[in-house]
């Protein structure tokens, strides 16, 4: 929920960043309305573009979330796997006859 005031905030903050410092260069007559159009315009374009980590930001977090019980599921089989090899070889060298455990 705070990613969208993040977001929707920023958007409509942007082109109000290019205009608050384009109007003095309108005023004084070094820019035309044109470019303090544009200049605002380009505001929203790279601010759009920062904006894309905090857009994304669930999506990767359930990303790396999926990846993280992928790597415990991992691990706990290669747990559980030891685990069943130990106390086999322990019985193993017990025993003189074959085992039917690899």
């Amino acid at each position: 929920m705070r990613t969208t005031y993040i977001s929707h905030g920023n958007t409509l903050l942007a082109p109000l960043v290019g205009l608050i410092l384009c109007v003095p260069h309108y005023v004084q007559g070094t820019m035309l309305l044109g470019d303090v159009t544009q200049a605002a315009a380009a505001f929203l374009a790279v601010q759009g573009a920062f904006n894309w980590l905090i857009d994304n930001f669930p999506r990767l977090a359930e990303c790396l979330s999926s990846a993280n019980r992928v790597g415990n599921l991992l691990l706990a089989f290669d747990q559980l796997e030891a685990a069943e090899t130990a106390p086999a070889m322990a019985a193993d060298s017990h025993r003189k006859g074959p085992s039917l455990r690899p």
